[in-house]
């Protein structure tokens, strides 16, 4: 069975994420939640999730660079799987010096 990965917009909320996963065509959906996510700062988006997947027969799993929201995630009865956090764009890194 694949995983249909949905990347959820920071500004995305509850009804948006659930046509997602509606129209998502695999049985299992990954969530990956942006750091400063509105759909991952309650508690209750989370029970609400929940619900609706279980009412699709959909199996969610969460992703997220956020301790706090994989924690939310599990407590609500997801699977959850930490991402490593984006590079911020506007670090500017050298490129490596070679050995003399």
């Amino acid at each position: 069975m694949a995983v249909s990965p949905i990347v959820v917009q920071p500004a995305e909320d509850v009804p948006g994420v659930v046509e997602r996963i509606r129209q998502s065509p695999g049985d299992h959906v990954q969530l990956i939640l942006a750091p400063g996510s509105r759909f991952a700062q309650s508690r209750f988006n989370f029970q609400l999730l929940r619900q609706y997947a279980m009412r699709l027969g959909k199996q969610v799993s969460i992703a997220s660079p956020d301790a706090t929201v994989l924690r939310m995630a599990e407590e609500s009865g997801f699977a959850a799987e930490p991402l490593a956090p984006p590079e911020p764009a506007s670090v500017h890194r050298p490129p490596p010096v070679p050995p003399r």
